[in-house]
């Protein structure tokens, strides 16, 4: 190796922080806070453009119209769903899914106001069996998946493309 090249292998990544794409950064800051425990660490751009947001030493950057994309997912591991869950609940904030055994984790879903999913999690649960996942479109009728392929065609695939596989 030689001298100008840097030893990759000193390089140590410290940490991952999402950044959340959302409409009203205002509203956003609110739910973190109010519904989710969170606490505002910083809020850059004065004040409407971004902010950070955390809970237990782990960020969440939230980003009015510039940044991320909308409906993305978040993984978030913490000790026990259990208490959260009851938190969260009483907080008022929108959970997609209860606390479900997978067998990967204990896991539920949470929704913030820009439909982004936290998926906080734990450790899997022995004393629960845990259910096999599913993805959603192996659930749907037939009748749904047309739909479904009418409303991608108007919602901007090009009448020339063939329909998606499922349709045929």
């Amino acid at each position: 190796m030689s001298d100008l090249t840097p030893d990759l292998r000193a390089v140590c990544i410290e940490k991952v922080i999402p950044i959340l794409h959302v409409k009203n950064l205002t509203a956003s800051i609110r739910y973190y806070v109010d519904a989710l425990g969170f606490t505002v660490d910083w809020n850059w751009g004065d004040g409407e453009n971004t902010a950070s947001v955390s809970r237990d030493r782990q960020a969440i950057m939230l980003c009015q119209e510039n940044q991320g994309q909308r409906g993305a997912s978040v993984w978030i591991g913490v000790d026990d769903i259990g208490p959260l869950f009851a938190e969260f609940s009483a907080r008022g904030a929108t959970i997609r899914e209860r606390p479900t055994n997978y067998a990967w984790a204990y896991e539920m879903k949470i929704e913030d106001p820009d439909g982004h999913v936290l998926r906080f999690g734990s450790e899997r649960r022995n004393d629960l069996p845990p259910i096999s996942a599913e993805w959603p479109a192996t659930r749907l009728s037939n009748q749904s998946l047309q739909r479904i392929g009418r409303d991608a065609t108007s919602a901007g695939r090009h009448r020339s493309q063939p329909p998606p596989r499922y349709l045929k």
